[in-house]
């Protein structure tokens, strides 16, 4: 969690003037920024975790493609939970 807000915070402060000057593709910018974000920070969360022994993980590029498409999945209902409570987005 930590690391989803220090590196979501440097994200958004460089790149969320695109999502609302470009209009749509400007949060395809956004959305597209994240991705290696989101690699970067579940490669750091396997190394920390799974990897501080040594060991070495077969499946760690699959795992980290998954967390990110999960990280993504996870977003939608926070963006619905936030646009249905407020009546826009403002995260």
């Amino acid at each position: 969690m930590l690391l989803g807000l220090i590196f979501g915070t440097a994200l958004a402060m460089i790149s969320f003037p695109f999502a609302f000057i470009g209009g749509p593709l400007g949060f395809v910018i956004y959305l597209v920024g994240l991705i290696p974000v989101r690699l970067l920070e579940w490669y750091i969360t396997f190394k920390a975790f799974y990897l501080a022994a040594g060991d070495t993980a077969p499946g760690m590029k699959r795992a980290m493609w998954s967390g990110v498409v999960v990280s993504f999945l996870l977003d939608i209902p926070a963006v619905v939970g936030l646009v249905t409570a407020t009546g826009f987005w403002i995260c």
